[in-house]
């Protein structure tokens, strides 16, 4: 996950849930720009709550400086 500078301040936390050796659930929640929320659940992206689909292996978030969600250069 990339942010560029926001003009405020941004927050990160990661919990992941397992059983034996393999991982049941998986939450990011990422916090930036005062009031705005991005948040992963075992693979669904959310922004501010609207459901923005499911992320696959490898691909890339962007928040640009206007606020824009990108994924793979491409707007969510």
């Amino acid at each position: 996950m990339e942010c560029e500078d926001t003009g405020g301040w941004s927050s990160l936390s990661f919990r992941s849930a397992g059983e034996g050796k393999g991982v049941t659930g998986e939450v990011c929640d990422f916090a930036w720009g005062g009031s705005r929320r991005l948040r992963i659940e075992d693979g669904k992206l959310t922004v501010e709550g609207a459901d923005r689909g499911t992320l696959q292996p490898g691909d890339r978030i962007t928040i640009t400086a206007d606020g824009q969600v990108l994924v793979n250069g491409s707007s969510r």
